[in-house]
């Protein structure tokens, strides 16, 4: 396995680990976790992070500069935290 791809499966394993966290309403290890996962190759996906950890806090202002903001190949996903805004993360994503 090439470093690339272990760095990858790192994000992706930190990114699950905080949403598991997220799910079980543990969302200060959640946004801890999430953080770990961004990539400074994937721009997009900086975004979701972003997106996900400004719901996670409640933080309309910062979650809204990520609405509708495209391309992203997760917007799907951003749109449906936005419509269920307030409510916990197990019920929103």
């Amino acid at each position: 396995m090439k470093l690339v791809d272990l760095f990858e499966n790192k994000i992706i394993d930190l990114w699950h680990l905080g949403q598991e966290a997220a799910v079980n309403n543990d969302y200060k290890k959640a946004i801890i976790l999430m953080k770990q996962s961004y990539n400074n190759e994937d721009l997009q996906w900086n975004d979701y992070v972003s997106a996900t950890i400004a719901f996670l806090l409640n933080d309309k202002q910062s979650f809204e500069k990520y609405l509708g903001k495209k391309p992203n190949y997760n917007e799907k996903t951003i749109e449906r935290l936005c419509k269920n805004w307030g409510k916990p993360y197990k019920t929103a994503y």
